[in-house]
């Protein structure tokens, strides 16, 4: 989650200098967990709280390793990947300590093991990145990868519970480390590998983004049985099966699931409907709204035509594109309130809508449309 790495006597003494910066007012732990959303994201690193919200787009790192960490206690993360030069910075975002932690001291607790439905160790344990080796990559389109990586053991699952993602960290061209988020779209039943499928934003293609993807264009260089580093999982929405589902915390229940996706926003969209799909026992509805710049854009659209083709009861898809060819049969331009109400279930309590892409297409446009249709705020969520 940062720009470089280093330890010892200049991180101390940077710490020095930050400490006495910084207030030391008593925040609960409580109240930290409820910042957790990108209008309002605080973290934790060694009993101090942190309001990184404006920090989001100066961030080396990117803006989602920091989110990915919002309402947690990220020191053994953060404390890895950032050099001395940062806690200066750092230092203008804290506005208070973690009530009943004493600084000086601080060591972060230790993380029980985590283990699969099995009962044995998954891949991804707390707070201990693994190296993952490149088995394959395959050419899905001429933008878009599917990867494949290795695990440590043939018999070992990654451990990311449905509806959460995992964190890949990498060196970029300046010696830096960049960090993006990525779900997989395999579940926990395959094991000794995973697979991504990823959009590859290529250098000197956008105009807005001259320079391309960091990551994703450093994944299409890697060689098979080059290592990547994968931390994590990541998220505050899970699947629990049967349409029962956790948000930060909280337990749900849902008849129905929308899911309205921008982009590569899909994967996690789409790791849901498969685990809902895998499941004859599972009878949760579920409803799709892919929105795309142009047809070739669209991600794992062979896999959702084929499930909505055979599971004609349970999900319901729907593409809307900004570009469209002749005889496009499906919508055309940005997300409307009446495609919402055509291509969404319809309001209710046990109705929700999972939202994944660009922050301005999740949170400034789709969930207004969706309340102005009649969904209630607290049963939409974004991944």
């Amino acid at each position: 989650m940062g720009s470089c790495f280093s330890s010892g006597k200049k991180e101390e003494e940077a710490a020095e200098s930050q400490a006495k910066k910084e207030p030391i007012n008593p925040i609960p732990m409580a109240e930290v967990k409820k910042h957790r959303t990108p209008q309002s994201l605080w973290i934790v690193i060694k009993g101090k709280v942190y309001d990184v919200t404006k920090w989001q787009q100066s961030h080396p790192g990117g803006s989602a390793s920091l989110r990915i960490a919002a309402g947690k206690d990220c020191t053994a993360g953060f404390t890895s990947k950032h050099g001395p030069e940062v806690w200066p910075m750092l230092a203008n975002y804290c506005i208070g300590q973690v009530q009943g932690a004493t600084v000086e001291e601080f060591v972060e607790p230790e993380a029980k093991p985590v283990t699969g439905k099995d009962g044995k160790l998954v891949a991804l344990q707390p707070n201990k990145p693994i190296l993952c080796a490149l088995l394959s990559r395959t050419e899905v389109s001429p933008d878009t990868r599917r990867f494949r990586f290795k695990l440590p053991k043939s018999d070992m699952a990654l451990g990311v519970p449905i509806g959460h993602h995992i964190l890949l960290t990498a060196k970029d061209a300046k010696g830096g480390t960049t960090c993006r988020s990525y779900t997989p779209t395999t579940l926990d039943d395959t094991k000794g590998e995973f697979e991504l499928v990823i959009k590859v934003y290529f250098k000197g293609v956008n105009p807005a983004w001259p320079d391309g993807g960091v990551m994703s264009q450093k994944l299409d260089s890697l060689q098979v049985g080059e290592e990547i580093e994968v931390s994590g999982p990541r998220g505050h929405w899970e699947y629990l099966g049967g349409g029962k589902f956790s948000h930060n915390g909280m337990d749900g229940e849902a008849k129905c699931l929308g899911f309205i996706a921008g982009g590569s926003g899909i994967t996690p969209c789409y790791q849901v409907i498969k685990a809902i799909l895998d499941n004859p026992g599972d009878q949760t509805k579920c409803w799709l709204l892919f929105s795309n710049r142009t047809e070739a854009d669209i991600l794992l659209r062979k896999e959702l035509d084929e499930w909505a083709v055979k599971h004609p009861d349970r999900l319901k898809v729907h593409y809307t594109l900004s570009t469209a060819p002749e005889g496009w049969t499906h919508s055309t331009g940005r997300v409307t309130a009446d495609m919402l109400k055509a291509h969404m279930p319809t309001p209710g309590p046990d109705i929700y809508v999972g939202l994944c892409g660009p922050q301005g297409f999740v949170h400034t446009h789709c969930v207004p449309l969706l309340i102005d249709i009649g969904h209630e705020s607290m049963n939409t969520f974004s991944f």
